[in-house]
């Protein structure tokens, strides 16, 4: 009798945990499609596009890891409204381009970056 009892606050428990795994990811996903670039309505991207990154603050400017490289952030794309989801530092970011004189630029853009939540 104990044992059923066990199993079945660990199946509770395990249905708890995956209906709040469902609905955190429905959030980001939310969230992620919310975001806009500044001084537009685009949209900066949604989850495939957004990811968390690595951020780091030198000389009063904000750079990123984007495809393993440190990148610095172009002011215009640093988003100050809305604040991270979790806290953490995410980029929106494309894929390396195509130049106009048709050869490959290995530059991934940067479409928007939200700060992390440091305390001032």
């Amino acid at each position: 009798m104990a044992s059923a009892v066990a199993g079945q606050a660990s199946l509770a428990l395990s249905l708890a945990l995956a209906s709040t795994t469902v609905a955190w990811a429905g959030e980001r996903g939310d969230w992620f499609k919310s975001l806009r670039m500044p001084g537009t309505n685009a949209s900066c991207c949604d989850e495939g596009d957004c990811h968390r990154t690595e951020a780091d603050w030198r000389a009063g400017r904000w750079w990123v890891v984007v495809n393993d490289e440190w990148r610095e952030v172009p002011q215009s794309k640093i988003l100050t409204q809305p604040f991270s989801i979790d806290g953490s530092a995410y980029v929106c970011s494309g894929s390396p381009a195509w130049t106009v004189g048709g050869g490959p630029d290995p530059t991934a853009p940067i479409y928007c970056f939200v700060p992390p939540n440091w305390p001032s």
